[in-house]
């Protein structure tokens, strides 16, 4: 039944993303990700929202998100779509300055 749950909240948030409803779809698939981790297709979800993220501008998340799916899911077809030129991280700031 979770599975199901999950489903419906996946085909509801992947009809967001091809509408470019970023926000609408980040909600739907920050719900799969908090309350169905078991479910069978969170390569697909950690895509999406990887992707998402990535068109709201934030980059850092985006990337994230993707690095997950690449720790998570090492031969998921979804990691041949993840954007190769990402930007690099801002290095972090040093003590006391």
């Amino acid at each position: 039944m979770r599975n199901l749950l999950a489903e419906h909240e996946y085909v509801v948030g992947h009809f967001y993303v091809r509408r470019k409803a970023w926000r609408a779809a980040k909600g739907r698939m920050e719900t799969i990700l908090a309350a169905y981790p078991e479910y069978g297709k969170l390569d697909q979800v950690l895509y999406e929202t990887g992707l998402v993220e990535n068109k709201l501008g934030h980059e850092d998340e985006a990337r994230q998100f993707w690095e997950r799916l690449a720790r998570d899911f090492p031969g998921s077809p979804q990691l041949k779509k993840v954007p190769k030129a990402l930007p690099a991280p801002p290095p972090a700031k040093a003590a006391g300055g």
